[in-house]
């Protein structure tokens, strides 16, 4: 496809803006094994920052024969193991999501390599790659595929007129993503070598009978297509490896001709038919001879009552040792028949996961667990999920288990050590009263809703970094010793008592890693011992945080001498309840020397009286280095002009609740400055308050019903 033998130019006259980078790329390029080189320049065949899924890009290299097959190795294991390569090479890059694009430049440089062959709209007669997707005229499009359709081997295009298809004889690879073709015609057979056909996010209903022609079909991506039924020709396409039928929420029918896919590595998505067996999904015996099945399968439809499963039969997936993640859904539909607990028991007992499994999800079950549940064989298991199934009582010490899952799971009364336990995530178990104590591998731990739990963490998660606690009644202590916790959510805790002074019963808080605290609705939650531990203790660390939000805290105190022990602050979130303190508030001039890394302030004044800030403390308008500024509740506020000159960093304002605020511009060109110590009278010029608050790129006014803004600002308004 491409050559070895490439003259590097001093500065591409292609791509001049790039100087000497280019020159520099093709010499990594040049340095890629042979097998790389055309793998690499594929990729041109998509747009700039298009996020490749690996799965696909893999199968579309095998449709092309780029990738050299290995004794003893699947052609799809190799392919991903040059996506590993290229991207250790740097020769693309991991998205978060998993997926893998080209950088700018390096695209140029695969779009700079593959020139003749590889095109974007305007193919020329040595074209064998064509792109459409950015032709919006479709008239041009199909011109520019009448051009070279006798020696297209891949196109990528959003609509093709049925005449077309007796012409691309020679397609290896099409993909109609997106296309809104409600049919494939019948002159698909004409395309006898497509090896990877690509109907994902499409309109298409339904696959013509003649799909069946297609017996060089590896690929068939229908994921989130329109799609209504899988036909029972699909059962002739012997070569087919992988069937995507993800998202596909309008299928009704998938034939059982699916069984006789005896080659088919990807399925991921398997639909059972209900009890009359006469719509949406197959017999779960089609499961059977789908021995080459790998990766990740999700079976449901399990929840709908169906003939009894015999028990003879429960080596459907038990031998299947190339599955590394299942899911069994019994969650039904609304017209179903609903199993009752002894039918699902015995379905999940015959649908035994092969030793290898990595990856188990059951949902909405209303059975026993089965007797395989509770083997220790499964010793490569890393994540567990349980979503509403009512009688699970415990979980047993799974030694391998990394990540743990249990949702509306209400008989878990105990959850056991895990010693490999990296993340654990619980969400309304009512029953559960204890959590192991010996995960010294756990990192996250997120807790919602379990009103018996009364301990959610001790001093024996040495790894802990990030405690999520959300809904717990019963909770009245949390660990004082958490030497790795970075981030600390806790919300909605009516019984915890925080962090007493010094001689009550905690004396001690040691969480010099802590990054980030949000702490909400906690009414019992005190802070003094808090503060000793910022202030008074001798450390060999300065404290880390940097992000603190405190509301409905009425007994927190955290006042100014705590705040002075945060110099890495950038986010700052308060009620008025949260700042009271014995100690005056500081001067304007003050407030920045002690805070010089805040950027983010959010303000809430109180409800009660005796604490009501009631206008907005003068010591916010010398934080001049403020990026964003929140002000909720400032009842007596009048006038906020005079001021804003003072913010010449602020991008966003957000005011809510000023029931008497008039103006943000102080039209008298006069404002009064008052503070506990201080009261002046600073001459302002109105425009130049405007002028920055004009400069703000985003700004909320909401629930201030007396307020008259100019119009240049009311243009400037999100709310």
């Amino acid at each position: 496809m491409t050559s070895d033998r490439i003259r590097i130019p001093a500065a591409s006259s292609s791509f001049p803006q790039y100087g000497d980078i280019l020159p520099d790329l093709m010499l990594s390029y040049v340095d890629l094994p042979a097998s790389l080189k055309s793998c690499f320049v594929y990729c041109c065949i998509y747009s700039k920052d298009y996020e490749i899924e690996m799965d696909l890009l893999a199968m579309q290299w095998v449709a092309h024969g780029l990738i050299e097959e290995k004794k003893g190795m699947d052609v799809e294991v190799t392919a991903n193991q040059c996506i590993d390569d290229l991207i250790n090479r740097c020769m693309t890059e991991e998205t978060e999501e998993g997926d893998v694009k080209l950088h700018d430049t390096l695209h140029d440089l695969a779009s700079y390599i593959g020139r003749k062959e590889y095109s974007h709209a305007s193919p020329t007669e040595h074209t064998s790659h064509l792109s459409l997707l950015d032709v919006d005229d479709a008239e041009t499009s199909m011109h520019n595929v009448s051009l070279v359709a006798n020696k297209l081997h891949t196109l990528f295009c959003a609509f093709l007129p049925s005449e077309q298809f007796t012409n691309i004889k020679w397609l290896r690879v099409l993909s109609l993503e997106e296309c809104e073709m409600d049919e494939l015609p019948n002159s698909i057979e004409c395309v006898s070598l497509l090896k990877y056909l690509n109907l994902s996010y499409s309109d298409v209903k339904r696959l013509p009978s003649s799909i069946d022609r297609l017996w060089n079909l590896q690929t068939l991506d229908l994921s989130y297509s329109k799609i209504e039924e899988v036909p029972e020709e699909i059962g002739k396409l012997c070569n087919l490896r992988y069937l995507g039928l993800e998202g596909t929420e309008e299928l009704k029918i998938v034939a059982e001709g699916l069984g006789k896919l005896t080659n088919l590595q990807t399925l991921k998505r398997f639909l059972l038919c209900n009890d009359k067996e006469d719509r949406r999904g197959c017999n779960i015996k089609v499961l059977k001879d789908l021995n080459n099945l790998t990766g990740k399968l999700s079976i449901e439809g399990l929840g709908a009552a169906r003939k009894e499963v015999n028990l003879g039969e429960a080596q459907l997936l038990k031998e299947k040792h190339l599955l590394t993640g299942l899911k069994f859904d019994f969650e039904e539909q609304h017209d179903d028949k609903v199993a009752d607990a002894s039918e699902q028991s015995c379905i999940l007992e015959a649908l035994e996961p092969p030793h290898c499994l990595k990856n188990l999800k059951i949902r909405h079950y209303k059975g026993e667990m089965p007797s395989w549940y509770l083997k220790t064989d499964y010793t490569k298991l890393r994540i567990l999920k349980l979503e509403n199934c009512p009688l699970s009582e415990k979980l047993i010490s799974i030694t391998s288990l990394e990540k743990l899952e249990l949702n509306k799971c209400p008989a878990v009364c105990e959850i056991a050590s895990m010693p490999s336990l990296k993340s654990l995530k619980i969400g309304s178990c009512d029953g559960l009263n204890t959590i192991g104590h010996d995960m010294p591998a756990l990192e996250s731990l997120e807790v919602d809703g379990c009103g018996r739990l009364e301990q959610v963490a001790d001093d024996h998660m040495p790894a802990l970094k990030m405690l999520n606690l959300t809904n717990l009644k019963a909770v009245k202590q949390l660990p004082t010793h958490l030497p790795s916790l970075e981030v600390l959510t806790v919300q909605d805790l009516p019984n915890w008592e925080g962090w007493p002074a010094i001689g009550s019963r905690e004396t001690t808080i040691s969480m010099p890693r802590l990054r980030e605290a949000g702490l909400e609705n906690c009414p019992k939650m005190q802070t003094q011992g808090l503060l000793y531990a910022l202030s008074e203790q001798e450390h060999d660390y300065e404290p880390r945080l940097q992000e603190l939000r405190v509301w409905d805290c009425p007994s927190a105190r955290l006042g100014w001498k705590l705040l002075k022990q945060l110099p890495n602050l950038t986010d700052l979130r308060l009620d008025r309840e949260a700042l009271e303190s014995t100690l005056p508030s500081p001067l304007p001039s003050e407030v920045s020397t002690f805070l010089p890394s805040l950027e983010h302030l959010t303000l809430t004044d109180a409800n009660v009286d005796k604490l009501k800030w009631g206008r907005v403390p003068e010591w916010v308008w010398g934080l001049s280095q403020l990026d964003s500024l929140g002000l909720q509740g400032f009842t007596e506020e009048i006038s906020l002009g005079g001021h804003w000159q003072c913010l010449q960093e602020l991008v966003r304002l957000e005011l809510y609740d000023f029931p008497n605020l008039k103006s943000l511009v102080d039209i008298n060109n006069t404002t009064s400055l008052q503070n506990d110590a201080v009261a002046t009278t600073s001459p302002t010029d109105a425009k130049e308050q405007l002028a920055c608050l004009l400069n703000l790129e985003d700004l909320v006014v909401s629930c201030c019903p007396a307020v008259d803004l100019p119009q240049e600002l009311r243009d400037s308004l999100e709310d």
